[in-house]
């Protein structure tokens, strides 16, 4: 039972988990937006994703994008976009492609093993006859909140790779809507991570510290109940 709070002490020691998603790249003004929170996993973007300028689903996102598109363009946005997009294509969206996917492979490794350590801890409870049916609940509720997460990210990624791969200076309309359409995505994958985040702190931690305060006075119990035979036989 030692090993097992142990486990358990350990998992409610997991510090708040957190998420960088980095904030997109204004490519109209050449300002930036930071986010408030947290620390990004930088990575070089050695590995270049590339996609064909004439890629048909490439132009399906496009179309659907400048549909989705609130406002038109003026006429001045639109030169301003030409000059502007290709300098912003090389320099900061592919910069944030290049944080995007560090986030993308850190988040994955820790959210693995937390699963992992709860799923681990739960067959080590049920393995002692300890009730874990809400704990159970509460993993396969975690793990489809990360799946959610997971898929916003990679189209928040792909956005993105559209934005430093697309033919911006004779499209500057699809260049807008892409950046419109990248924002919203960047603020669904930080809704999706402070969610996970909560769940684990506010939900999952609680039933951990029950289980745990259950199986310390299961061990008191039993620790009374064989000093009283002892002392008995004495």
């Amino acid at each position: 039972m030692k090993r097992i709070r142990l486990l358990i002490s350990l998992l409610l020691a997991v510090p708040a988990l957190t998420v960088g998603t980095t904030a997109l790249v204004s490519a109209e003004t050449g300002t930036s937006n930071t986010s408030n929170s947290t620390t990004t996993t930088k990575t070089d973007d050695t590995t270049e994703d590339t996609i064909k300028p004439d890629d048909k689903l490439l132009l399906q996102r496009l179309s659907e994008r400048k549909t989705e598109l609130k406002t038109k363009l003026t006429t001045a946005e639109e030169t301003r976009l030409k000059d502007k997009c290709k300098p912003a294509q090389t320099g900061s969206v592919s910069s944030l492609y290049g944080r995007i996917k560090g986030v993308e492979t850190s988040r994955s490794e820790v959210y693995k093993n937390l699963t992992n350590r709860l799923t681990s801890l739960d067959e080590k409870l049920k393995a002692k006859n300890v009730d874990t049916t809400k704990l159970e609940a509460e993993i396969a509720t975690l793990k489809t909140k990360i799946a959610t997460f997971e898929t916003d990210l990679a189209k928040y990624k792909q956005a993105v790779l559209d934005l430093k791969s697309m033919d911006c200076a004779s499209d500057p309309t699809s260049f807008k809507a892409s950046l419109e359409k990248a924002r919203s995505l960047r603020e669904q994958v930080t809704k999706d991570a402070q969610e996970i985040k909560s769940y684990v702190n506010d939900t999952i931690k609680p039933t951990l510290k029950e289980i745990r305060a259950a199986l310390e006075a299961k061990e008191k119990e039993t620790t009374t109940t064989t000093n009283s035979t002892t002392g008995g036989t004495q």
